[in-house]
């Protein structure tokens, strides 16, 4: 026989020291009028599995050990049953009332394996070939073998389908009028029930429709637990997207301000190069025509002189122009004579030649206007760039506007993006790119 002794003392301190840990079911039904000081707590899925064991019963007896703890609350002693370990005898046992070292050896290598922090409370036993009395071989068997404090026997009648839990007073076997079922997940006792047996039903006549109804309230408050307690993450998940969104869009509004800067400084600067561009070329073509005129005439003072040599010049032109007709007109008219044309045909050539020639006069005092217009144009266009120059070399104070930059600020007052770098050394500006609004800065003279 393997048993625990306890002493007085070392059980009250056993008790207390597991009650201070143990937390009261919240889902308990109570079966008959319990005994107020000594309360039996058995698990469902433990009452669930001794049914078990009485319905597969055939012949002979079912027994198994009661797992649990001893729990004292309120001056009152109370025995909580969570788990059971079914006792597989040997053939050659016979009638012998006390357990082998060898069952015992079984029982605690069970308990081991699928059970912890606890400890036997009692045991089980059942019968199914005739009708079930507590005789003196039962009693015997508990005193051998479960003799300790507050052991409990726990009977079920298969035949009556009536369960009833015992202890041992004044030298017999009480009968106890009640006791409590309470509803907990007790996976180690799904897992023992798994492994060991077949299935995990009950008898199929054998409906318990309160358990049934509490097994389902207990998965319902169950499942509104968890929708509970993913709120507070739901709700966690939802300010952080939500602070996200706010700094995703507080970034695209501040680079959309910096891109609308950024394309108007490329503006600025794109309608500035196009300015000197165009100024470049007008350059140019001002000298180009400056010198066709002087290849093609030759200047002319404010004179009379100077007026009648150009007139000289012209009519002696002309005068060449002339005899070349009159070539051309005696080399045609001999043309026309050994071809025998025909007089009037010389004649409308005749007057051909005079208007073209009369034409190629236009012409020439068409070129000469041309050509005093062009140096007209130069004069102006030399006149401008002075003036220009005369207002780039006036110091003032410029006051930045929104979008502006050092290169835009030197292309409106200058003209030209040549003058950023003395706009910055004036101004002490150590990056051309970090101006801002409002800013007062100095515009020296341009040189």
């Amino acid at each position: 026989m393997i048993q625990s002794i306890y002493s007085s003392e070392e059980m009250d301190a056993k008790e207390e020291k597991g009650s201070s840990a143990f937390k009261m079911p919240k889902n308990i039904r109570q079966i008959g009028q319990v005994d107020m000081s000594k309360k039996i707590y058995a698990e469902d899925y433990v009452m669930t599995y001794i049914k078990q064991l009485a319905e597969k019963a055939t012949t002979g007896e079912r027994k198994a050990v009661l797992l649990g703890q001893y729990i004292k609350s309120e001056g009152s002693r109370h025995i909580f049953i969570n788990g059971a370990v079914e006792i597989i005898e040997s053939s050659d046992s016979g009638n012998d009332t006390m357990f082998s070292n060898e069952v015992w050896s079984e029982i605690y290598d069970c308990i081991k394996k699928y059970f912890s922090n606890v400890e036997i409370v009692g045991w089980y036993i059942t019968k199914k070939d005739g009708p079930f009395d507590l005789d003196e071989h039962i009693t015997k068997m508990h005193l051998d073998n479960f003799s300790g404090q507050d052991k409990t026997l726990l009977v079920y009648d298969a035949n009556e389908k009536e369960e009833a839990f015992y202890f041992y007073d004044k030298g017999k076997l009480k009968r106890q009028s009640g006791y409590y079922i309470y509803y907990d997940r007790n996976e180690e006792m799904q897992n023992y029930m798994v492994e060991n047996k077949d299935h995990t039903s009950t008898d199929e006549g054998y409906e318990d429709l309160a358990t049934q109804r509490i097994r389902k309230l207990i998965e319902a408050k169950a499942e509104t637990n968890k929708d509970k307690s993913m709120m507070p993450l739901v709700y966690t998940a939802s300010s952080l997207l939500a602070v996200v969104v706010l700094v995703i869009g507080a970034t695209m509004v501040s680079n959309y301000d910096k891109m609308k800067d950024t394309e108007d400084a490329v503006a600025v600067l794109s309608d500035a190069a196009t300015n000197i561009q165009e100024d470049e070329k007008a350059e140019e073509v001002t000298a180009e025509s400056s010198k066709i005129t002087q290849v093609e005439t030759v200047p002319s003072t404010i004179g009379e002189t100077d007026g009648s040599q150009e007139m000289q010049n012209i009519n002696s032109d002309n005068a060449d122009v002339q005899a070349m007709i009159e070539e051309n007109e005696a080399a045609k008219s001999k043309e026309d004579t050994e071809t025998d044309s025909d007089d009037d045909e010389d004649q409308e050539d005749q007057e051909d030649q005079k208007e073209e020639n009369d034409t190629q006069k236009e012409d020439s005092e068409e070129e000469t206007t041309k050509s005093d217009t062009k140096k007209e144009s130069g004069d102006t266009k030399k006149e401008t760039t002075t003036k220009t120059k005369e207002t780039m070399a006036s110091t003032k104070k410029y006051t930045v506007k929104k979008g502006e930059t050092l290169v835009s600020i030197s292309t409106k007052m200058y003209g030209t993006i040549k003058g950023v770098e003395a706009i910055r050394d004036a101004n002490n500006i150590e990056d051309e790119d970090l101006i801002y609004e409002g800013q007062e800065i100095i515009i020296p003279a341009y040189k």
